[in-house]
């Protein structure tokens, strides 16, 4: 067989990697070259439970930089912790799958992540620098400790993102893009969502959620009027700089037991329906000064 034959085929099968790739391990961390000046890391020894993630390595008296984390590498692995240099920009597919005794794990030069990275994890704590704007389908799903993450510099969460997770404290900011079922069945102590939010059409971004409390500050839901849907107890809705609110019948039939309002509802947009019409466990609702009148469908 012709030997430029099998070293393109080599290289097909191996996709981005070098026909001349190297696997070696130092520090009990797998290092596997994906060109003459770069490597990704594959996994690590089973005995190793705090992965420290360096810039760079030397391997065969040639420096390479580490930019990435492979594919599964740490997939049912038993690390507690990891902390990666800020070189690491990229982390693969289903990286921390089933790592069931991760707990905190530190990547604050991430610019993309795979599917399905921490899904099923143990992990309780994830830093992440402010050059990873997108969180892709499965990010966390199913995660096993409460989650503290902070998503202030999230653009877009994927579909089933955070799906079964609890968390404490959750802001989504304007601008957000929050894609189908991106907090399914979570348990979400506080959550404030601010400004204009891009929801999918026809599908139910907290389907089976529950949020204890949920605070809207200038919301704008005209794109999606049924995608935000949590169970909530205490929803507080507040107008601070935008001069008009869309909040069109959304989401108020969320058996919410009190709400807050501090809105001018003279600049409120709506449908002809009440938006609190189905809120049948309704005990208590206060009026912030904002509330010079009220429209007759409202309550």
């Amino acid at each position: 067989m012709n030997r430029f034959f099998v070293t393109a085929v080599f290289m097909a099968v191996a996709g981005v990697l070098s026909a001349h790739a190297w696997i070696f391990t130092q520090d009990k961390i797998v290092y596997q070259t994906i060109d003459d000046a770069t490597v990704t890391v594959d996994g690590c020894d089973a005995s190793l439970v705090n992965v420290v993630i360096p810039s760079s390595v030397v391997y065969k008296e040639k420096t390479y930089e580490v930019v990435s984390i492979s594919e599964r590498a740490f997939a049912s692995s038993s690390i507690e912790t990891l902390t990666a240099a800020e070189s690491v920009v990229e982390l693969g597919s289903q990286a921390f799958f089933l790592a069931s005794s991760l707990r905190e794990v530190s990547l604050p030069g991430l610019t993309t992540m795979g599917e399905g990275a921490f899904y099923l994890s143990g992990v309780g704590k994830v830093v992440l620098g402010d050059k990873l704007t997108a969180l892709p389908k499965d990010a966390f799903n199913s995660c096993k400790s409460k989650l503290e993450v902070n998503l202030s510099h999230i653009e877009t969460i994927g579909a089933t993102a955070f799906r079964k997770c609890v968390m404490d404290n959750v802001e989504i900011h304007d601008g957000t893009t929050l894609e189908k079922a991106a907090f399914q069945e979570c348990n979400i102590g506080s959550m404030t969502i601010s400004g204009t939010i891009n929801l999918p059409n026809g599908s139910f971004v907290f389907d089976r959620g529950k949020v204890a409390q949920l605070t809207l500050v200038d919301v704008d839901f005209s794109s999606s009027r049924d995608a935000v849907n949590p169970a909530v107890e205490k929803l507080e809705i507040l107008q601070k700089d935008r001069s008009a609110m869309n909040i069109g019948n959304v989401p108020y039939t969320t058996k919410a037991k009190s709400i807050y309002l501090d809105i001018d509802m003279e600049t409120l947009e709506m449908s002809s329906i009440s938006p609190f019409g189905n809120s049948s466990a309704l005990q208590e609702v206060v009026m912030g000064s904002r509330v010079k009148s009220l429209i007759s469908n409202v309550l």
